[in-house]
This record gives structure tokens, sequence and C-alpha cells, in this order.
């Protein structure tokens, strides 16, 4: 592959990583989020994380791709969610181990700290035990 075809899947997987964190994390729209007290603050932290860990591999979002994802994060009243929000709606099975979950691990491995990450992995973990019948709520 090309550079410019990885550094671009580099870019569309921070942005997938920051969109499916977050929004299923806060079981909403983006818009809902931006409603919350932390709101921005929150949305920006693990931009910065998912942002430091494509750099660290050397994927950092150029600069329209950067502004595309803070103007989506950011947009007042937005009712964009991630599939896999979409997928917990209807109590369906998610990709969160290869989205949140390797975006965390190439987090570790880089030595970025991303605590909001490992929350949101932690909850789609729990959301699949109890999907899955291991314990019930």
């Amino acid at each position: 592959m090309s550079h410019d075809i990885m550094q671009e899947i580099g870019e569309k997987f921070s942005f997938l990583a920051i969109y499916a964190g977050m929004t299923t994390l806060m079981r909403g729209p983006i818009g809902a989020i931006l409603m919350a007290d932390e709101r921005e603050a929150i949305l920006r932290e693990i931009l910065a994380k998912c942002v430091a860990t494509a750099a660290a591999i050397g994927h950092a979002p150029r600069g329209a791709a950067s502004s595309r994802m803070v103007a989506e994060l950011t947009q007042r009243g937005s009712t964009g969610t991630a599939s896999m929000f979409r997928d917990i709606a209807r109590g369906g099975q998610t990709e969160h181990d290869h989205i949140i979950g390797d975006m965390l691990a190439r987090a570790r491995s880089l030595g970025v700290s991303a605590p909001l990450l490992r929350i949101s992995l932690a909850h789609m973990q729990t959301y699949e035990a109890i999907r899955a019948g291991i314990v019930t709520p």
C-alpha cells in the first residue's frame, strides 16, 4: 500500500475509535454528549489521545482530516452516532475489540496514556458480558 493510503486508513481509524468510543460510552449522539457538563473537554481528551497514538505510529491526522474530526466531534445538535452505538441500541454484537480495543492496545504499546479508551473498552466488555448472558443486570 502507498503511504497515502496508510495515512488515510490511520486518519479514519483514529476518528472511528473516538466516535465509537464516545457515543457508546455516553450512550448517545454527539449533540447530546455536547450538552453534558464536561462535553467538549471529554471529546477533546479522547481526540488528543487517539491523535497522539496515530502520531506515534507515524500517521498523525493531517490538517484537513484533523479539522474534520474536530468539526464533527463538536457539532452542536448533531444526531451522529457510530454504528457500534446503533449495534448496542438493537442489542447486537459489536466490534469493540477491533476498534476501541485495538486503539487502546496501540496506545499502551507506545506509552500513550488513554484513560477514556480504557473506560470505553471496559464499558463495551460489560455490555457484551450482559448480552451473552454471562451475567445479568
